[in-house]
């Protein structure tokens, strides 16, 4: 616990084509925990959304900026 780990991947398929290509319209990928760090360390996991770089750049550029 406390710890900060990172990963990096390079997907081919994002979610809505994931989704498609399996007949599954609820698929999502999934992150789970690989270090066994406690007693919810089995339920230790987060979806993951692949979204394509047009679609992030327009969701990102929709953001809100932070302004001191």
């Amino acid at each position: 616990p406390g710890i900060s780990t990172q990963f990096s991947f390079v997907p081919t398929l994002t979610t809505e084509e994931m989704r498609a290509k399996t007949g599954n319209d609820e698929f999502n990928y999934v992150l789970l925990c690989n270090k066994i760090c406690g007693a919810a360390h089995y339920n230790m996991q987060m979806d993951v959304v692949v979204e394509s770089q047009e679609d992030y750049d327009k969701w990102l550029a929709e953001q809100k900026t932070f302004v001191e």
